[in-house]
């Protein structure tokens, strides 16, 4: 798997500084892909880095200038920078290459939200539903930002994308998301994660947080078998290496703890050194002098 491999997945998992570190390397590495470049832009536009944001785009269009999504993009972020003639030059540019209009509206609505500007979010998908009611992607990117203030009504639309779009793994996983973060529910949110994974067994992300939802459960065993089929679909991403160390700690089961956290170290360490101090879950490893060794190997300090 490859830096731009990896910097997707963790863009994907909603963690962008960490992604932007794996793309940033990619396109140092190879120069002349366009995805590798899209991909990076999109990276710095969601952590509001418009100006390299934009440079990253343009090279990505430089070699396929085709590419809508990121024309629109680019619109978007000329916009965040008070540029509106560029803002509106990139739409045109967008507009010209057929695109249906409630497309667009949903491109932009998306990218707004992903940005975290939620209204402009809102207005844009709601534009988009009205030009075509029967999408379920807009139901589906409406029920993301109705999660950040209404969660039973994030919940009815994922639910109306579900009728619309029954095979839909990723929206079965985003109930499944809601009824377990949300609102505390896991034997609900097992079931949703368990119909996703009948639709795609090969997303870790759904593995990772079903076995979570087990440990929240005290249902070890599960979680554990359903972590460790996390990392063997995707080795490279700290998430399932950092829950099985709490899992194992949660047990007493210090060695397997400690392997297991040391991995996760080794892959994110800026992240972890944030993390291990404060994790309740981690509390039975808080006296094991080998933490205070890894806090001050990858850290520089100790607890």
């Amino acid at each position: 798997m490859n830096n731009y491999e990896i910097g997707r997945i963790y863009l994907g998992s909603g963690e962008s500084k960490i992604a932007e570190k794996f793309l940033r390397k990619a396109v140092e590495e190879n120069s002349n892909s366009a995805n590798y470049w899209a991909a990076f832009g999109e990276c710095l536009a969601v952590l509001g880095k418009y100006d390299n944001a934009k440079d990253a785009l343009k090279k990505s269009l430089a070699i396929d200038s085709n590419q809508v999504k990121i024309l629109l993009l680019l619109s978007q972020i000329y916009k965040e920078l008070g540029e509106e003639n560029k803002s509106v030059e990139y739409f045109m540019k967008a507009e010209e290459q057929n695109v249906a209009i409630n497309e667009v509206y949903s491109i932009i609505g998306r990218f707004a939200l992903n940005m975290n500007k939620l209204e402009e979010a809102e207005e844009y998908l709601k534009r988009a539903l009205s030009l075509n009611p029967q999408n379920a992607k807009i139901y589906n990117t409406l029920a993301l930002l109705a999660r950040k203030s209404d969660i039973e009504q994030a919940i009815k639309l994922v639910k109306k994308a579900l009728k619309l779009k029954p095979d839909s793994a990723s929206f079965y996983f985003n109930l499944g998301n809601f009824y377990k973060f949300e609102l505390k529910n896991y034997d609900e949110a097992i079931k949703y994660y368990e119909k996703s994974l009948e639709l795609n067994s090969n997303s870790f992300t759904t593995w990772n947080n079903i076995g979570i939802t087990y440990m929240g459960k005290g249902e070890y065993k599960k979680a554990e078998e359903c972590i460790l089929k996390s990392i063997e679909i995707a080795p490279v991403h700290f998430r399932a290496y950092y829950n099985l160390a709490c899992l194992f700690s949660l047990q007493n089961k210090l060695d397997k703890a400690l392997q297991y956290l040391e991995k996760s170290f080794e892959l994110v360490p800026e992240n972890i050194c944030r993390k291990v101090p404060n994790d309740p879950d981690l509390h039975n490893l808080w006296e094991d002098y080998r933490v205070a060794h890894l806090l001050s190997k990858y850290c520089g300090k100790e607890f």
